[in-house]
C-alpha cells in the first residue's frame, strides 16, 4: 500500500510544494507536532457527540447482558436536552438507527438461536436481530460514517479554519498528541472511534495509514497557517484525508471478514461460542460499510453500485439481512466471504500482503 510520503524532521519539514499564486522561495512549512491551543474548546460540538454517542452505546450494551431494554433508556438526548444526537446524522441513516433501536427493544431479555426466526436475542454476550445481526455492533459502527465522517466531510473545504480542523480531529477519534494507542493503560487520552481501529492497522513503522493520516492533518494545518497562498496544497491534503479514512474503514471492514473465513474455514461445526463470534465479526463489517451508504459520490470513493454488490453477497439488503447463514449454511456462504475482500482490494488498491497485515491488531501485538 503506498502512500505519499512527506519529509517531517525533529522540529519541522520544509516541503517545496508550490502554488501559481506562491512565490519559489516561500515552500510550505509543515511542523511535525499538532497545536493543541484551544483544541477543548474547539472541539466541543464534536465532543457533545461523542458523547451522546457513548450514552447511547453504554446503554445497548446492557442489553447485551441480558437485561430488557426500554424505548427510554435509549433515548438519544442528553438528559438536560442539551444536545440531540439524531440532528448530526445523515438522512438516509437515520430509519437505519430507528428501525435497530427498535430491534434492540424487542430482542432485549430473550435468548438467540441462529436459525430460529421467531426473535433474536444475547447470544455469548451480543445482542441479535433474529437474522443475526448484532445490534449494538450495526448501530455503533455505522455511526462511525453516518455522523462522525459525515459531519467531518461537510467541515473539509478550501478555507476552513483551524478551529474547524480541531473539530475534524475530534470527530475522527484523535487529539493533537496523535497517541497511536487505542487503550488509556498506556496513554491518557488514546485513540477512539475511527482513530481507534486505524491504530489497530498500522505497525507503527511511520509508513501505515495511521502515519498518513495524522501528516494529512498536519499538512492542512500548515496550509491554514499559511494562509490562501497554499489552497492547492489544502485542497489536496483535504482529498487525501477523507481518501486515507475512508481506506482505513475498508481496512478494518476486512479485518473483520477475514476473521470470520479463518473461523468458519477451521470450525465448520461451531458451538454457540464460536457462531456469536462470527455473527459479531460479520456485524462490525456490515455497520462500517454502512455509514458510508448515504454519502453523496463526491465523499467517497466506493460507489453505490459496488456497495450494493458486496451487501448482496454479505446477504444484507435495506429490508433484511440474513447474516445468519453464514453460521447455519456455512458451505455455500464462505466463498461469498473471499469475493467480498476481492472487491474491496480492487476498489482501494490493497495488496495480497495489504489483506494479510490487516489480520494483525498491531496495537495489541506490539503492547501500544
Amino acid at each position: 500500500m503506498q502512500f505519499k510520503t512527506r519529509v517531517i524532521l525533529m522540529a519541522l519539514a520544509v516541503v517545496t510544494l508550490f502554488s501559481s499564486c506562491q512565490d519559489e522561495n516561500s515552500p510550505l512549512i509543515v511542523e511535525n507536532f499538532y497545536d493543541s491551543t484551544d483544541f477543548q474548546k474547539n472541539s466541543e460540538p464534536a465532543q457533545s457527540a461523542i458523547s451522546s454517542y457513548n450514552t447511547l452505546m453504554n446503554a445497548l450494551e446492557k442489553g447485551r447482558s441480558g437485561s430488557v431494554l426500554t424505548s427510554a433508556m435509549l433515548e438519544l438526548q442528553k438528559n438536560d436536552g442539551s444536545f440531540y444526537l439524531p440532528s448530526r446524522i445523515i438522512g438516509g441513516f437515520q430509519p437505519v438507527l430507528n428501525k435497530y433501536i427498535q430491534y434492540a427493544v424487542d430482542n432485549s431479555g430473550k435468548t438467540f438461536i441462529p436459525g430460529n426466526l421467531q426473535n433474536g436475542g444475547v447470544l455469548d454476550g451480543y445482542l441479535f436481530t433474529e437474522n443475526g445481526v448484532e445490534i449494538s455492533s450495526m448501530i455503533g459502527k455505522g455511526l462511525y460514517g453516518a455522523i462522525f465522517y459525515y459531519q467531518s466531510a461537510k467541515i473539509l473545504r478550501t478555507g476552513m479554519t483551524k478551529a474547524e480542523l480541531d473539530m475534524v480531529l475530534a470527530y475522527y477519534g484523535s487529539n493533537p498528541s496523535f497517541p497511536n494507542c487505542n487503550t488509556n493503560i498506556r496513554v491518557p487520552n488514546p485513540d477512539i472511534l475511527a482513530a481507534g481501529n486505524v491504530c489497530k492497522r498500522d505497525k507503527n513503522d511511520g509508513y501505515g495509514l495511521y502515519t498518513a493520516i495524522k501528516n494529512e492533518f498536519l499538512t492542512i494545518q500548515a496550509t491554514i497557517a499559511g494562509g490562501p497562498g497554499f489552497v492547492i496544497e489544502q485542497k489536496e491534503a483535504i482529498e487525501d484525508l477523507k481518501i486515507l479514512w475512508e481506506k482505513a474503514n475498508a481496512a478494518t471492514v476486512i479485518s473483520h471478514i477475514k476473521e470470520m473465513i479463518n473461523i468458519l474455514s477451521s470450525d465448520p461445526t461451531m458451538t454457540a461460542e464460536t457462531q456469536a463470534t462470527v455473527l459479531y465479526n460479520y456485524s462490525e463489517a456490515v455497520g462500517l460499510l454502512y455509514g458510508w451508504k448515504f454519502l453523496v459520490n463526491s465523499d467517497k470513493l466506493i460507489n453505490d453500485r459496488d456497495l450494493k454488490e458486496i451487501f448482496t453477497l454479505l446477504n444484507m439488503s435495506e429490508s433484511s439481512s440474513q447474516g445468519y447463514k453464514f453460521v447455519t449454511s456455512v458451505e455455500s456462504e464462505l466463498p461469498k466471504l473471499d469475493k467480498v475482500i476481492n472487491k474491496l482490494a480492487l476498489i482501494y488498491g490493497f495488496s495480497p500482503a495489504d489483506i494479510d497485515s490487516f489480520q494483525t491488531n498491531w496495537a495489541l501485538v506490539q503492547g501500544r
